[in-house]
This record gives structure tokens, sequence and C-alpha cells, in this order.
């Protein structure tokens, strides 16, 4: 923090002291949070092209009898074709602001409009459920695709549930977006048969299936590799920038946030923070990204063609006696005197003389013995005639 901060800090705790004057500054939580200052975010809600409007938003899951906290007072506005990016420690209210946004949790306090439409915590589930199939597109950490159906038939089911296109428009329409995320050749693959990357490319080509004005992302890269990153990256940035989709994203990898226009820091169930992101510093991660996946895609045409080898290392195979265990084990069995008998017996202390008491037990367990196998033969009978 430079001096003229820390002076402009200082003169508003002083002008606290001095209720009186003009210059009266309001010192509070809501205003400052540490060492940072917070301006309030005052949401307009008759203004086109604000698609999310959350004004005192307060949410309050109850445990038993006592109230847990998870958003305390959240105030913050989305306009169109933004792409935002919601950071936090865990615990700090990043879920669940993005669950309020989705419809999936209502607000216990405050007031949310979404795409123009009010909800409340008394809105009815009819009303969020058809805000959900044709203004929202969900893309999860787990992909939560159906099992049982193949790729056209998980991106043709939020067509078939708005049910306005007819049965050969949707399965057109899902050809179009399975081949725009690169996935042509995979129509008729279940998710067990694809990778996490393509399950991750079908997610979104069904989240956006009936042209949603939001798309909320909720951990999208969490589950992928370095290139599968890139590729979802690049196709949520041009699915941004072409088709002006506005993008909410909680993630926790902080090497995406300059893929976004603003960054949210939460903390506590508050705002901390709202950060811009320079433009320039946009249009080098997306550089970025695209020369990663060039150089990926060059390198596996070169390992195709033969013309890179890859370093392998000296492959070794073992069979199971090759080791020293398994050989000492064989050698015990075949003398039919175990090892650990063997040391025993060799560790053992001879001078020892057993006691009388030893010896009588000894020879009575003889006897024992040899009546049982004499009993024994007796009950087996004399086949010798036969």
């Amino acid at each position: 923090m430079n001096g003229n901060q820390h002076d402009l800090e200082l003169n508003e705790v002083k002008a606290k002291s001095k209720p009186t004057e003009e210059n009266t500054v309001e010192f509070n939580e809501d205003k400052f949070f540490g060492n940072t200052r917070l301006q309030k975010d005052d949401p307009n809600f008759n203004n086109e092209d604000v698609v999310v409007a959350m004004k005192n938003v307060h949410k309050t899951y109850l445990l038993g009898i006592e109230g847990v906290p998870a958003l305390r007072g959240v105030s913050l506005t989305i306009k169109r074709g933004e792409f935002v990016c919601i950071f936090g420690t865990s615990g700090g209210g990043k879920t669940t602001m993005l669950n309020i946004m989705g419809t999936i949790d209502k607000p216990t306090k405050g007031e949310l409009r979404l795409c123009g439409t009010r909800v409340t915590n008394s809105t009815k589930d009819s009303e969020l459920s058809d805000i959900r199939l044709s203004k929202l597109g969900f893309v999860f950490q787990t992909f939560n695709l159906l099992s049982s159906l193949t790729a056209l038939e998980n991106v043709e089911m939020p067509m078939i549930l708005h049910g306005v296109l007819s049965q050969s428009e949707r399965r057109q329409r899902a050809k179009e977006l399975l081949d725009m995320v690169g996935l042509g050749k995979r129509f008729d693959h279940v998710p067990s048969q694809l990778s996490g990357g393509e399950q991750q490319r079908v997610t979104i080509a069904r989240a956006i299936a009936n042209n949603p004005e939001i798309l909320l992302l909720d951990e999208p890269t969490g589950d992928l590799d370095t290139v599968n990153t890139h590729v979802v990256m690049k196709l949520l940035t041009e699915l941004n920038q072409k088709n002006n989709i506005t993008m909410v994203m909680v993630t926790h990898d902080v090497a995406l946030k300059n893929f976004a226009d603003r960054i949210i820091w939460m903390r506590d169930g508050k705002i901390q923070r709202i950060e811009q992101v320079a433009k320039h510093k946009k249009l080098e991660a997306i550089r970025k990204v695209e020369e990663e996946l060039q150089n990926a895609q060059q390198k596996k045409q070169m390992i195709a063609s033969g013309q890179f080898k890859r370093q392998e290392g000296v492959i070794e195979y073992r069979k199971p006696t090759d080791y020293k265990p398994h050989s000492h084990y064989v050698k015990s069995v075949s003398s039919m005197q175990p090892a650990t008998k063997q040391n025993v017996n060799n560790n053992s202390v001879s001078s020892r003389k057993p006691s009388k008491v030893e010896s009588d037990d000894e020879t009575a367990e003889a006897e024992n013995s040899q009546d049982s196998i004499t009993s024994s033969n007796q009950l087996i009978p004399n086949l010798d005639h036969l």
C-alpha cells in the first residue's frame, strides 16, 4: 500500500470522530474489509444490459435449530456478455452464490433478478424450472451426464424438455453442437467411452442447447489435465465472445483468472473485493492457450507420423520366482520345515532340561496319539480277502 492510500484511510478514520463535519465517512464492515476499500455496488434492475442483479442477498441454512449463514448481504451486478470469475477459500460462499444465481437455492433475504425476472424465497418451483430450462446453462465439475445415453442423446435432452424444436431439428442441432466442440465422430459413444475432456465438452454442448443467456460454471476444469483445460477454456472464451453468452465461473485455479473480465473475491459470505482484469491480460491468456494447443497438436502429429519418438525407459519384466523371498519360501516348503522354525531351533538354548511336569505331559500326549492311531486302524475293515 502506498503513502497516499494510507493517508486517505487515516483521514477517513479521523473524519469518523467528527460527525458534525460534511466529509463524514461511515467506517463499518461493509465498506472496509481488512485493508481493502470497497465500493457499494447499487444494482440497477431497470437496465436491460444487466442479466444478474443481487441486492443485499442473504442465505442461511438451518442446522437443527441453529442457523448457518452462507451469504451475508451480497450486492452484485453482472452485465450481458461479461465473463466473471468467483474466487475464494472453502466456505466463503462461492458455490452458494452460484446456486442462488442458478435458482437451485432461494435467497433467505434480499432481492434477486435474473434476466428480468424477480426471484424471492416465495417464488414457485415451476417458475424457477422454466428459468433454468430457457435462460440458464450449467456446467459441473463431475459432468453429470446420463450414463445410459449417448453423447448425441445427452445433448438432445434439454431440447426435448423445452419442447420447441421437432425431432429432426433437435437431432440436427445436437450434431452441430457436437461438431462445434470437436466431437463430430463421437455421436454414438456413451460417457464411459469418453475421456474426461470429451465428457466436459459434451456437457458444454448440452448446456448451450437451448441458447441460454447465462452459463454457470462450477469448477469446469477441476477434473481435467492441462491440455483438456486449455481446450475447455478456449471453447468457453469463444462462446463468450462470439455468441455473447454471459459466463459466471467458480474455480480455485488462479491461473484461469485472466480469462475473465472481472474477478470477485469471496470471503466469509461477503464480497471481499472486485478486481477488473486489463484487456491486454485477457488477450495474452487467450493467445497463450492457442499456442499451447497448437504445440500439442503438432507433437501429436509428429508422434503419429514417426518423426518424434518418446523417450522410453528400460522395462524389466520379472516373474514371482525371481524374487528372493519366493525362492526362500519354496526351499523351506520343500524341506517340510518352515524357515521360522529353523531359526527358532538354531537360536534356542539347549542347556535347559525339561521339567518333570513337561516330561509327563509329553509322555501322555504320545500315548494318547498312539491310542488314537490304533483305534482308527481298528475301524478300517480288512479288505485282503477281497
